[in-house]
């Protein structure tokens, strides 16, 4: 069995080289974290052999034992991102690569961090704490000054050896990737001026997948 956590904290003001900062004469409210920034990933590893007729040396030891069970889990907080418009607020003649809206409360009050159908409270942050700026000026938020949820991701396999003497065995395999089928969030909706704006509406599409083979060793 193998556990690693990491702790990680990355800030840059633009941590790709397509990255356009929003107000081209003072960068300060694009220093935040970065776009690939995940404070905190788990993975767990593990392999085990059944000791079931672990030693195959009868017929029916090769046909009851050789069984092996491995394993891995990947737990990770999600990424952050910016609160912004595409349309330009502030007069500067493009808004494309969007632009920063007011920051008027705290995002992080009645929240419930849960999925959302569209028409309930559930919020992954209080969308009352954005304002439009006003005309011809940037808003005061800073980039990626919110996160998405985190997602996570298990898979198991089993084996089954069978020793047909000396270095050759026969390997059957089934494994089995998010083998409790548990779907992971989607992107928090970031866009001001959408009726779902601060909801999860949407999963990653992650699914329980199967996969069984057989393998000649030698």
């Amino acid at each position: 069995v193998s556990v690693a956590y990491t702790y990680g904290k990355s800030m840059d003001n633009g941590s790709d080289k397509r990255n356009v900062i929003w107000n081209t004469f003072d960068d300060a409210n694009y220093w935040g974290p970065s776009n690939f920034d995940r404070r905190h990933v788990i993975v767990v590893s593990y392999i085990y052999d059944l000791p079931i007729f672990r030693d195959q040396g009868t017929l029916m030891r090769n046909l009851l034992g050789g069984w092996q069970i491995s394993g891995s889990t990947f737990l990770r907080t999600g990424t952050p991102f910016s609160i912004t418009r595409t349309n330009d607020i502030a007069g500067v003649g493009d808004g494309g690569n969007g632009q920063p809206v007011d920051l008027v409360g705290d995002p992080k009050t009645s929240v419930t961090n849960k999925f959302s159908s569209g028409t309930d409270t559930n919020f992954f942050f209080n969308p009352a704490a954005f304002a439009n700026p006003a005309a011809g000026k940037y808003g005061n938020s800073t980039r990626n000054i919110l996160r998405n949820p985190g997602d996570q991701q298990w898979d198991i396999a089993v084996f089954k050896n069978f020793s047909l003497g000396g270095r050759r065995k026969v390997q059957a395999r089934a494994e089995v990737f998010n083998f409790p089928n548990q779907p992971n969030l989607g992107g928090v909706n970031s866009d001001i001026t959408s009726p779902n704006f601060g909801r999860v509406i949407t999963k990653d599409g992650s699914r329980r997948d199967i996969q069984i083979a057989l393998r000649y060793l030698f």
